[in-house]
């Protein structure tokens, strides 16, 4: 099982060849409004990098996150997905900052208009659990024993006035790796089926 896994939703933006899991190439993009235009020569510059690589898979990041970002990312996704005759599935951009260490998380991204997006979970040794996301009005709604972590805890301490450490994460490509292919494996969509997204407020 081979895909490309594509992150547009927030500054953090990112491709990925995954292959059995693992991930093979990882290139990071700023986002933002040249992404439009740089997208798809980046995409392929990676396969330019790995021509032998052929996806059997894409896996799109559908938010929470930025409004042009998501849409940008999306449609290129469906427009290969549908070119390549290959299936498509999504996933929660929040998932991609899941933290290294186990126990008790929540993945915050500023909402931009109030709030935060929130992605609470639990890391095990041998798995990953995650809730529904919700938007976050008060660091009140925050338990003591869960890890913050965010991709820019600045903004979300800033946002929701705590001097509480927040973890600075980046994409986990081994974990979303591992998950797409296996998601892959069972179930995916046509690229032609609407997929739901979710834009900050």
């Amino acid at each position: 099982m081979q895909g490309l896994i594509i992150d547009t939703s927030c500054n953090r933006s990112y491709l990925i060849l995954a292959q059995l899991g693992n991930p093979i190439a990882f290139l990071p993009m700023d986002g933002g409004e040249g992404l439009s235009k740089s997208l798809g020569l980046k995409i392929q510059e990676l396969f330019d990098q790995h021509p032998s690589f052929r996806a059997n898979f894409i896996a799109i990041g559908t938010g929470p996150g930025s409004y042009t970002g998501i849409r940008v990312g999306v449609a290129m996704a469906k427009a290969l997905a549908f070119g390549w005759q290959i299936p498509l599935l999504r996933f929660c951009s929040l998932q991609a900052f899941l933290p290294s260490q186990p126990g008790h998380f929540a993945v915050l991204i500023d909402a931009r208009m109030g709030g935060c997006y929130c992605l609470r979970g639990q890391k095990t040794n041998d798995e990953v659990q995650f809730n529904e996301p919700f938007l976050l009005k008060s660091a009140l709604e925050l338990s003591d024993n869960e890890l913050l972590v965010s991709p820019h805890p600045a903004d979300i301490q800033k946002r929701l006035s705590i001097a509480r450490p927040i973890l600075d994460v980046h994409p986990n490509a081994s974990f979303l790796s591992s998950d797409c292919c296996e998601r892959a494996s069972c179930r995916a969509q046509s690229p032609l089926a609407p997929l739901p997204l979710a834009y900050l407020s």
